[in-house]
């Protein structure tokens, strides 16, 4: 009997943790600011041109602003008079999910939705691409369209093979090795992930 209610009691404790677990220290004030979680990504200059820091600042300020808003921190006026009003990011208090909504919009290559940072090169790109073509009396043949959807939706899967490689390549449009729109979506996840975890404190917030 007393083993079922040990056994219970954990399984309680483990649940509710992964439940009230969450990354709102990283902006708490009272743990480590906004600034100082900044300025130790500035450390990891290879994930750079995959996520500049600009874009993770704004991760930051996202994850903020969702924490602040669910009272998980507490945060002065002063503070919330300077986050976001405008609620495009992910209600998650976790920081992964902010960097992949980022990243994700920054690929899509529109400025007003990827909260005014410089979009991916090849996302703009492509965006740019698709504009002309809608917005050309004229037209263009289908061959051409044709071609141009391979060339960024083509997956090279030798070149993404080592992350090292790509992360050299991400954001260098002359290089050698050139990434597909394809590519760098196949990739943001793995990215994201090692970022996350890179930045992560020994002392997680638990409630």
């Amino acid at each position: 009997m007393k083993k079922s209610i040990i056994t219970v009691i954990i399984s309680f404790i483990a649940i509710t943790g992964s439940v009230f677990a969450h990354d709102c220290g990283l902006v708490a004030e009272k743990k480590t600011s906004l600034e100082d979680t900044v300025r130790l990504y500035t450390t990891y200059s290879e994930y750079h041109g995959v996520m500049p820091v600009a874009a993770f600042n704004q991760a930051l300020i996202n994850l903020k602003t969702y924490c602040c808003s669910q009272k998980i921190i507490t945060c002065a006026d002063t503070e919330k008079a300077n986050l976001p009003k405008e609620k495009k990011y992910p209600e998650s208090p976790y920081l992964f999910d902010q960097l992949l909504d980022v990243t994700m919009r920054r690929l899509d290559g529109v400025k007003s939705l990827a909260y005014e940072l410089e979009p991916d090169a090849a996302g703009l790109a492509r965006r740019e691409y698709i504009t002309d073509v809608a917005n050309n009396p004229v037209g263009v043949q289908a061959m051409t369209l044709e071609n141009t959807y391979k060339e960024y939706r083509m997956l090279h899967p030798d070149a993404i093979k080592d992350l090292d490689i790509v992360e050299k390549n991400y954001a260098n449009e002359n290089n050698s090795v050139t990434l597909s729109l394809r590519d760098k979506y196949a990739t943001v996840c793995e990215f994201m992930k090692s970022i996350y975890e890179n930045i992560q404190t020994s002392d997680r917030t638990i409630i």
